[in-house]
């Protein structure tokens, strides 16, 4: 698994894209904004097949910390 540091969070953007085209196993996807751990089911969508990228709910207010713990897929 990988804790890093995303995309840089704005008030409008809503769709994240993980670095260095890697890809997570569905299901094993955990955002943080700063600090506190989103819920799953309510406010995170993975988007696969690929899961590349993932949508949340709400956008981040600018300047938020936004960091993901992931198991790589293979």
């Amino acid at each position: 698994s990988a804790l890093i540091t995303v995309e840089k969070a704005s008030s409008a953007r809503v769709t994240f894209t993980l670095p260095s085209q890697e890809a997570y196993q569905s299901g094993m996807l955990v955002v943080r904004v700063d600090g506190v751990v989103l819920d799953a089911d309510a406010a995170v969508t993975e988007n696969g097949p690929e899961n590349t990228t993932f949508t949340l709910a709400v956008a981040p207010a600018a300047g938020v910390v936004l960091k993901i713990d992931y198991i790589l897929k293979k």
